[in-house]
């Protein structure tokens, strides 16, 4: 049986759902390079992409850290101004050199206040 795929989809890009996805903070990042994670974290201007450009925005994690997180296309919260203040991000862990980014895979909105 041959699964069908979504346009502009390959085997390789899929991710694999057998996987745990940990919840990580900015430090734990690098232990997890190429892996998908989930990281909860505060949006550093409201929500919109505007804190870091068009394709990515940064985000305040729970260690106080900043994570750069790149927008998976229009349909991200971050480009269409939907997210919320504080977001979970699941992504795939980008590592250059030393420092890690997100590839944002799907983000869940978690309102305007969180943990008040």
């Amino acid at each position: 049986h041959t699964a069908h795929l979504p346009a502009n989809t390959t085997r390789s890009t899929m991710i694999d759902t057998a996987e745990p996805r940990p919840f990580v903070n900015a430090a734990l990042l690098p232990r997890y390079a190429s892996k998908t994670v989930r990281l909860v974290g505060k949006t550093s201007s409201g929500g919109g992409a505007a804190s870091s450009g068009a394709d990515a925005v940064l985000l305040s994690a729970s260690d106080g850290q900043t994570v750069t997180v790149k927008t998976c296309g229009p349909t991200s919260p971050f480009l269409n101004n939907t997210a919320t203040q504080f977001v979970e991000v699941e992504g795939v862990v980008e590592a250059d050199g030393g420092a890690c980014c997100l590839r944002e895979v799907k983000t869940t909105n978690f309102g305007d206040k969180f943990g008040t």
